[in-house]
């Protein structure tokens, strides 16, 4: 949107700034209207501009430094052109570089600066041109990519690079826009397997800061999303959910497909006359993923695979925790830069804390009857859900990597507090934890003072507690009654009831589906994609469950 703008000179129909250095290496200033370029090397009073026409007969759109001296600028026809400043203070060379036959305009543009290329959107498409001109080679199609996505693309609303691969966002038909990540070599182009996030409540702009290597897509609601590593934000190539669920007497279940009538296969691992009752997903000290299991013995009690749809061989026991029983939580935080940093947490109804970092579990009494539930926000934040003497029931929080635990919160006699799960989750900035019928919320600084507050009191006591994306959580109850929050946690509405006989014990979240199991033999994996609106039955595995976890690191983003 053009604006006016008046400091030192008048300078209308802004449409871009851009600023770098001129050949000389003195900073300089470019400012992009409709009719051509102002540019100068007083950036902070902007009282030395000069204004040079570029694009007769057509709007300029955009522009962009691509090195010392050297910037592009875009038309409303189609046309790209490099600037070259010899210092601030002469007026560009500017040389025509590319021309759409079309006369399409060029809605967005980045530079490759690893591939010597400039990228750019026109229409539905993606190209890419060498620096300095060239042949204009085509690599994304927005109409292409509906084909598979169900999109309806109607132009390219921005995009950029990083060695990793590129990231691009689609304008929609209907005024919604869409994030699309694609291979550094354009071989894959994915809209599917992405985090909720990056797509929700209308992504408005994507951006990779090579001083940080950090991308950063910014959304309407305010919200930015980032990351280190392009891949936390695409799924490698041919690669699905792995759901894996787990329950009495070492039964295990699996899939990579939820296409309704896709059976899940089903084994029984080492230990099998054990129950198992902790299940989550991370790395092993060398960074391998993995998913973990606990059982209710305290011999051999953990086991591992990377690859538990290669069924029961793949499970292997590591060393063992210590004096802990009837493990009931485990989760993983990859918070840190090295393995010695990333760290397994669990607990058990003996009041055990068991931590694993670095190749090597540790372990030391919490101090309470009974651990039902572990969580973690991925740094070094930790919440453990517990029963106390006394009917009592009590939340303890860990700052430091779980290495302690102090109580965080505390709520006295509630009957037959010791008889009844307790969950706890964290997502989006705010922890969810459970007791009975009790539904408790914390943002992060009320995590800090230890604050929580009841955001709902239910008919049916809490089971599980899961967050997904979009400001989504969902809790399921005893009785099968299915609860949803719509806005992160704070009030919270009863959606339609799971079906069938069977108490659902746990809830796993993954791109849009909810995944619940039951302690039921038949029919005791359902799926709901709508959010607890509707549910359907995935699969009847011959064997009560009692945990289900996919192969994503908690907490979801």
């Amino acid at each position: 949107m053009a604006r006016d703008w008046t400091i030192g000179v008048d300078i209308t129909d802004i449409v871009g700034v851009a600023e770098g250095d001129a050949d000389n290496n003195d900073a300089i200033a470019v400012i992009a209207t409709t009719s051509g370029i102002w540019s100068g090397s007083d950036i902070m009073t902007l009282s030395t501009l000069s204004f040079t026409a570029i694009a007769a007969g057509a709007s300029c759109n955009n522009v962009l430094r691509i090195s010392a001296g050297k910037f592009a600028v875009t038309t409303e026809n189609g046309k790209i052109y490099e600037l070259t400043f010899a210092t601030p203070s002469s007026d560009p060379v500017a040389t025509l570089v590319h021309t759409d036959a079309g006369g399409l305009p060029i809605t967005a543009i980045a530079h490759a600066a690893g591939r010597n290329e400039l990228v750019f959107g026109a229409g539905t498409k993606v190209y890419t041109i060498p620096v300095g001109g060239g042949v204009a080679t085509e690599r994304a199609d927005g109409i292409t990519i509906a084909a598979g996505g169900g999109l309806d693309t109607d132009s390219v609303f921005d995009l950029d690079y990083s060695p990793e691969g590129w990231v691009l966002i689609f304008a929609m038909s209907d005024g919604s826009k869409v994030t699309a990540v694609a291979t550094e070599d354009w071989a894959t182009i994915d809209t599917e397997n992405l985090p909720a996030a990056l797509s929700a409540s209308t992504p408005l702009q994507v951006n990779f800061t090579e001083e940080t290597s950090t991308w950063m897509v910014a959304r309407a609601d305010g919200e930015l999303v980032t990351t280190t590593a392009l891949d936390d934000w695409r799924a490698p190539a041919g690669a699905s959910a792995v759901w894996v669920a787990v329950g009495h007497n070492g039964h295990v279940a699996t899939n990579d497909n939820l296409t309704p009538g896709d059976a899940w296969d089903t084994y029984v691992v080492p230990n099998s006359s054990d129950h198992i009752y902790a299940l989550g997903y991370g790395k092993d000290e060398n960074g391998t993923e993995i998913f973990m299991m606990g059982t209710i013995d305290n011999i051999d009690s953990i086991l591992v695979s990377s690859a538990p749809l290669d069924g029961a061989g793949t499970w292997t026991a590591t060393a063992d925790p210590g004096n802990v029983v009837n493990l009931r939580g485990l989760a993983f935080s990859d918070y840190g830069s090295d393995n010695s940093q990333k760290v397994w947490v669990g607990g058990g109804s003996s009041g055990e804390i068991i931590r694993f970092t670095n190749g090597a579990w540790s372990n030391y009494d919490l101090g309470t009857d009974n651990i039902w539930d572990v969580a973690t926000d991925g740094g070094q934040n930790w919440v453990v859900a517990t029963s106390e003497a006394n009917r009592e029931f009590a939340y303890w929080k860990s700052t430091d990597n779980g290495a302690t635990f102090a109580r965080s919160y505390k709520e006295d006699w509630v009957s037959s507090a010791g008889n009844f799960r307790k969950s706890v989750g964290y997502g989006n900035g705010v922890w969810v934890a459970t007791n009975r019928n009790r539904i408790h919320a914390a943002t992060d600084a009320n995590f800090a003072s230890n604050t929580w507050t009841l955001a709902h009191t239910t008919t049916d006591h809490i089971n599980d507690v899961q967050y997904g994306a979009d400001n989504k959580w969902m809790a399921i109850g005893h009785a099968r009654d299915v609860y949803i929050s719509a806005d992160n946690g704070t009030t919270w509405s009863q959606a339609t009831d799971i079906p069938g006989s069977d108490e659902p014990m746990s809830v796993a979240y993954s791109d849009g589906t909810w995944v619940v199991v039951t302690n039921g033999t038949a029919n005791n994996i359902l799926v709901s994609t709508d959010h607890g609106t509707s549910w359907s039955v995935a699969a009847s595995t011959g064997g009560a469950l009692i945990r289900v976890a996919v192969n994503s690191i908690l907490p979801n983003s």
